[in-house]
Parts: C-alpha cells; sequence; structure tokens
C-alpha cells in the first residue's frame, strides 16, 4: 500500500499567462488543455503586469482552471 501512494501525483501545475498588447497568447488554451491531458485536479495560472484586469476576465473563460494568481506590478 506504501509503494501506490509513493507513485501518485502530488502537485499543482502552474501556467503562466503570457499577454501583450492588452491580448492573451493563443496558446493559453493548448496549455491548459496539456495539463488536463496530465490528469492535474490543481491548475492555476498567474497574470502578470500593469492592469491586467482585462486579461484576468479573459483567463476566467477557460475551464478547469483551480486559481488565478496576479502579480501587477507597473515593472512587469
Amino acid at each position: 500500500m506504501f509503494a501506490k501512494t509513493l507513485l501518485k501525483r502530488n502537485f499543482a501545475t502552474l501556467v503562466l499567462a503570457e499577454h501583450f498588447e492588452g491580448k492573451l497568447n493563443p496558446n493559453l488554451g493548448a496549455l491548459l488543455t496539456a495539463a488536463a491531458q496530465m490528469k492535474d485536479t490543481h491548475v492555476d495560472v498567474l497574470v502578470h503586469g500593469d492592469d491586467c484586469s482585462s486579461q484576468i476576465s479573459s483567463v476566467k473563460k477557460y475551464p478547469g482552471i483551480s486559481k488565478i494568481l496576479v502579480a501587477s506590478d507597473k515593472g512587469l
């Protein structure tokens, strides 16, 4: 029983939501699909930058996301 427990994946996937001029990178959907195919039960998305509220709204439309993390700073 103990050996089977060691083989179980027990971590999360973090996806970086890249964006340029207010638009998300179209590859975000493919990355989230890949995470789902790995059977990850906890997929977080990191949105970074200055005033990225529109990107956050867009990320919310994707299914399967556990949490949206935000790093907001003018230097990003």
